[in-house]
């Protein structure tokens, strides 16, 4: 028993002092000389070396390619978007090669080879551990990744750079031509990771490769584990700069590597661990938080769309439609993006305009309506809303207000939707309403203080149900709902960008063909994104809903379709959050009562 605690606590003071030196490492600081530009994505005119190994002008000689792998089509378009990324971000003139087994379909192919790649073909190479269900589940990281050894044997180039499928190139980087073989970022522990990395193919060494791995050890079973110690037999392990392989694992750790990012010094990212900008949604990983990143993710986004939209690939890739994507998701974030939400204590509302009325009694509705919203439960302090949006479908005016006791009130068109707001909140909250809700502002701050506790969760005042047959229903007796509504729902203002702007396209080009499907697939993105259960407040007041009755479209194909589309689930939750010990009904109401109704909730 002393001997193994002895080894266990050796080996915990080892694992320490790695990830001591990957954080404090000198490696990771940024040059005094980095200019702070807000775009990551490299523009010419800016184009100054910042903390690089060497500067890319100096390199003329080759052949030198850049290489990456593929086992089947499951990273195709990662891989299709980081060749993209070559060409369009980095501007690099060097080839482009693809290392494919047989399973890659032949459209995969044809459309790699379309944005620029060199295809060549492989057989795979054994893996030398015993294949668990786990190794075969996610084939693409481990079992098949000891075929990319093959680039030893691509001797007709002087050097390689080696980039993982889950990288993504945003500037320049020809310069790491000129570092010697096995060059690589540190990862924790005391080793380089092998997502990026410099090679010298050689006939010689790819044969020594071939007649040791599968007797040589490996930490994690996987090629970074055997080449970490390959080359260390000769000490030929040669340390990169972070930038040159920024795992986005390491951005929530040490303000060191994000500075990478917020100091534009950043050249390649790297998206590890399962959650990536293309499953995010659905993955429903509990460490999504220190593997998720709104900025960067928004980068590989763009690229993407980028790709998509270039003519020369019109007829390859399915092109983005501008109208299904809101025009601020085209639009380049800040580095510090994420410090943008800097109020905490406050909310900002948005408000839709759904109710029938006429446009007289409208403003007069809207303007006692706001008037609520703005108040305080005991009226001694500040209001907790920190502004308000109003999609006014054409009915405001010169005459509406600008503020309402000291709240910015902004109004805006028909043209616009509450989803392309998100680059105008600075609360890390947002309050979705439709102007047909009617609640005492105390509830709504019992609400908000329910989210502050639950952050990452939906919570609102209205839920539903939904069956196996895709049916969704009002909340059943005994409490049991599956999905809040957005007519009265707070939402995290970070993950309401990334419902926004972050999804697929073809999610998009279903929800604009079927706007009752929306809040479907909001419950289903958190569902997905964090695993997290909607959360139900119960007002103390009356909550009324102005309902005229009018039909509503049929949401019962949302979830079977959603679920295609979205890979998407729902989850249950009975739980009702309540100040009162019985749970008050929401009650529905005539819009001509509602000014009694105010007057019940002021």
């Amino acid at each position: 028993m002393p001997n193994r605690r002895l080894l266990f606590i050796t080996a915990a003071l080892c694992w320490c002092v790695g990830v001591f030196y990957f954080l404090f490492s000198p490696r990771w600081w940024p040059s005094s000389n980095s200019q702070d530009n807000t775009l990551l994505v490299h523009n010419d005119d800016n184009n100054t070396d910042r903390d690089t190994v060497q500067n890319a002008d100096v390199v003329h000689t080759g052949p030198f390619a850049y290489v990456t792998f593929l086992c089947d089509d499951i990273m195709s378009q990662a891989t299709q978007v980081l060749v993209h990324s070559l060409v369009v971000n980095a501007k690099t003139k060097h080839d482009i090669v693809v290392l494919v087994l047989p399973p890659v379909s032949q459209t995969v192919r044809e459309q790699l080879e379309s944005l620029g790649a060199r295809i060549v073909e492989i057989e795979e190479i054994k893996y030398p551990w015993k294949s668990t269900a786990s190794v075969v589940k996610e084939g693409y990281n481990k079992a098949c990744r000891y075929s990319k050894l093959y680039l030893w044997n691509l001797t007709e180039y002087r050097k390689i750079v080696y980039l993982d499928a889950d990288t993504l190139v945003v500037q320049p980087i020809d310069e790491l031509f000129l570092q010697p073989q096995f060059s690589a970022a540190m990862d924790a522990g005391g080793v380089v990771n092998t997502g990026v990395f410099v090679a010298e193919p050689s006939s010689e060494t790819f044969r020594d490769i071939m007649t040791i791995y599968d007797k040589s050890p490996s930490y994690n079973h996987g090629d970074q584990g055997f080449l970490n110690w390959y080359f260390n037999q000769s000490s030929s392990v040669h340390v990169l700069p972070g930038q040159y392989n920024l795992m986005i694992k390491f951005m929530h750790l040490s303000n060191l590597v994000s500075s990478h990012v917020y100091r534009n010094t950043v050249r390649i990212v790297h998206f590890t661990s399962e959650i990536k900008p293309w499953n995010f949604y659905y993955i429903h990983n509990r460490e999504w938080r220190d593997n998720y990143d709104t900025f960067l993710f928004d980068q590989w986004v763009k690229t993407a769309r980028n790709m998509r939209s270039r003519p020369t690939q019109a007829n390859i890739f399915p092109a983005s439609e501008p109208e299904i994507v809101p025009r601020s998701c085209l639009a380049q974030l800040k580095s510090n993006y994420l410090r943008r939400y800097p109020v905490k204590n406050k909310f900002t509302i948005m408000l839709s305009s759904s109710i029938q009325m006429d446009n007289a009694t409208w403003k007069e509705y809207i303007d006692s309506l706001l008037v609520l919203l703005s108040s305080t439960k005991d009226n001694t302090r500040e209001s907790m809303v920190e502004k308000v949006f109003v999609m006014a479908k054409d009915r405001g005016g010169s005459n509406m207000p600008e503020r309402i006791s000291g709240i910015p009130i902004e109004w805006l068109s028909s043209s616009e939707n509450v989803f392309s707001l998100v680059h105008r909140i600075d609360t890390q909250a947002t309050l979705l309403l439709d102007d047909k809700i009617i609640s005492a502002v105390r509830d709504l701050e019992f609400a908000f203080a329910v989210w502050q506790n639950h952050p990452d969760a939906l919570v609102g005042f209205d839920a539903s149900v939904h069956r196996k047959s895709g049916s969704i229903h009002p909340r059943t007796t005994d409490g049991r709902y599956s999905m809040i509504h957005s007519t009265a729902m707070f939402i995290k203002s970070d993950l309401l960008y990334a419902f926004s702007c972050l999804l697929p396209d073809e999610i998009y080009a279903y929800l604009y063909a079927h706007p009752q499907c929306s809040d479907t697939a909001l419950n289903m993105f958190f569902t997905g994104t964090i695993n997290a259960q909607p959360i139900l407040v119960s007002p103390s007041s009356p909550f009324y809903i102005l309902d005229a009755g009018q039909p509503h479209p049929d949401p019962s194909m949302c979830i079977p379709d959603l679920k295609q589309i979205m890979n998407g689930r729902l989850l249950y939750n009975d739980a009702i959050v309540t100040r009162t010990l019985q749970p008050n009904k929401i009650q529905h109401s005539k819009p001509s009562m509602w000014r009694s109704l105010f007057a019940i909730n002021m």
